[in-house]
């Protein structure tokens, strides 16, 4: 997988790079839209990076990541006895090498550049979104890993996902209805269930999450109550499934 974060070689503008991340996008041209959005961010410091520009880097990404994690899961569950075993798992390996090199490209290319070194972001909200980000990939290594690659990748999603949540928290931090927190809080409980198995830690993270911000949700205005409820209302669910599924347990 090439990585790619300078200038586009047809010298596009800044503007017109992301005027093109669009149309790629509009196109279901997920690597194509990477490419223009890479190029359009590739010589900005983070804290000149905008909302649009920062949620257009993460919806690139996480398309051909969501077409990996599919292609990976149908490999894994695909059985034909008129096929060599081995030929397989060749298939499934390609598929997970593409896969971490994907990670790589995201957490040392685009996390990296935003968050360390001297034109990473100092506002709080851009480092909670990247370090967020961070852990969503480090979790998807681990999903697709076993033994002590498994280990490690859930490691780093741990830390990365703990330096999001400090730092939501940190100085005045992010409101407990602050979509990016609440999705933070979605995210990180998810690791701990499925990754982990730390079953109980997820469900008090979810949890408190859900608490902190359904007593402030009279303060919003209606496009951020929109975003806040949707995230919680998935907050809920998990709850209520990993709720229903202790039950079976016992």
């Amino acid at each position: 997988m090439n990585i790619n974060l300078e200038p586009a070689p047809s010298g596009l503008s800044s503007e017109n790079n992301l005027y093109m991340a669009k149309v790629a996008e509009a196109a279901d041209r997920f690597d194509e839209m990477k490419e223009y959005m890479n190029a359009c961010v590739a010589e900005k410091d983070g804290n000149d990076l905008t909302v649009e520009e920062r949620n257009l880097i993460s919806v690139a990404y996480k398309n051909i990541m969501s077409a990996l994690r599919t292609a990976h899961r149908v490999a894994t569950g695909s059985k034909d006895d008129q096929l060599e075993e081995a030929e397989q798992a060749k298939y499934k390996e390609q598929i997970a090498s593409e896969l971490k090199a994907l990670i790589h490209e995201v957490t040392e290319k685009v996390v990296a550049k935003f968050t360390k070194g001297p034109l990473a972001t100092t506002l709080d909200e851009m480092l909670v979104f990247f370090h967020k980000m961070e852990g969503d990939y480090y979790r998807y290594g681990a999903e697709i890993c076993s033994g002590e690659e498994k280990a490690k990748f859930g490691e780093q999603a741990r830390e990365a996902y703990q330096r999001a949540s400090d730092k939501a928290e940190e100085g005045d931090g992010l409101k407990p209805t602050n979509p990016i927190r609440l999705g933070l809080a979605l995210n990180f409980s998810v690791f701990f269930y499925e990754i982990l198995e730390e079953h109980g830690k997820a469900q008090d993270l979810a949890q408190a999450a859900f608490d902190r911000a359904i007593d402030q949700l009279d303060t919003l205005e209606e496009e951020e109550y929109r975003d806040s409820t949707l995230i919680m209302q998935l907050l809920k669910d998990n709850l209520s499934l990993w709720g229903d599924n202790a039950e079976d347990d016992n």
